[in-house]
């Protein structure tokens, strides 16, 4: 039985499992992957209009909504994007990719409006409307970390 075959798996029953030190599951227990969120800001704004504090401040949010520490949060902004959504004015597009925390329509609907119940409008010169979040489900087997897969390593 593989971890990717089911959301969330009893790992071989009455077995205990380990691969290379990394992943290490009890008998008869739930193993569920390492979660690690990632959030991919792209914006036609400067990056000098981006502060330091909005994204640190963007890692408390994304933390406080899927549960995990602040140090597992990844913001990468990548300013200075040619975009056009109908006009150049000022536009911001927020993805974010998570395992296993998106499969749900709620919960895609519940971080939706906790991003902009963090007033992004108010922190950066951008209009309401002219924001936009896309959500990527991955797989925890097409993400890898500390030379293994993250379906591999258990929390």
């Amino acid at each position: 039985m593989k971890w990717n075959s089911f959301p969330m798996s009893l790992w071989h029953v009455g077995r205990s499992l380990s691969l290379a030190g990394v992943l290490q599951c009890r008998p008869f227990s739930i193993c569920k992957p390492a979660r690690m969120p990632i959030v991919h800001i792209k914006t036609n704004l400067t990056q000098d209009q981006i502060s330091d504090d909005f994204i640190k401040d963007t890692v408390k949010m994304v933390s406080g909504q899927v549960g995990k520490a602040e140090s597992r949060v990844v913001v990468h902004v990548d300013a200075g994007q040619r975009m056009y959504l109908a006009g150049f004015d000022p536009f911001l597009l927020f993805e974010i990719s998570d395992i296993g925390t998106l499969e749900q329509e709620a919960d895609r609907e519940k971080y939706t409006k906790a991003f902009f119940d963090f007033r992004v409008s108010q922190k950066l010169p951008v209009k309401y409307e002219r924001i936009e979040v896309v959500f990527h489900r991955l797989p925890a087997n097409e993400v890898g970390q500390k030379g293994t897969l993250r379906s591999n390593i258990v929390i």
